[in-house]
């Protein structure tokens, strides 16, 4: 399996479960203040992680091996 690929997977499920939970869990405990932070770090996460899995789905396409290392580099 694309370790890319596995880890923006991964980045992608923290992000909705943290979201989650900041929605349903956290609102009413924190000031509104935080939660307009966390919000924006959840988003930050959310598309960091699409970057990061388009990135590992870039390696199933068929791309030239020197394309692919260089993918496998950035990310």
């Amino acid at each position: 399996m694309n370790i890319i690929l596995l880890i923006g997977c991964f980045l992608g499920f923290v992000s909705v479960a943290f979201g989650a939970y900041n929605e349903h869990g956290l609102k009413k405990k924190i000031s509104e203040n935080v939660y307009r932070n966390v919000v924006v770090s959840v988003r930050y996460n959310q598309i960091y992680a699409a970057i990061i899995a388009v990135l590992g789905l870039f390696t199933y396409v068929g791309l030239p091996d020197s394309i692919n290392h260089q993918l496998f580099i950035a990310s």
